[in-house]
């Protein structure tokens, strides 16, 4: 059985960024990374791959998200 919980928000450079947590039977976890611009979704990551903690599992997919924002997202002062 899969838990699930939107429990991470972070603002960054005009971005919100989330992460969604999923814990797994098995005792791991993973998470997917999602980017908000202006209310609107602009891109969901894949799941991550599974981790020992949720501490790496979120990190992980806000690292992404991160990424991401700085590599493809609109150039935005804060």
């Amino acid at each position: 059985m899969l838990s699930r919980e939107l429990m991470i928000m972070n603002y960054y450079r005009g971005y919100f960024l989330f992460v969604d947590e999923v814990s797994h039977s098995d005792g791991s976890f993973s998470a997917y990374g999602i980017i908000f611009y202006r209310n609107e979704l602009l891109m969901r990551s894949r799941e991550s791959a599974r981790f020992e903690t949720e501490d790496a599992a979120s990190g992980y997919a806000l690292l992404w998200a991160r990424t991401w924002v700085d590599e493809w997202g609109l150039q935005i002062a804060a």
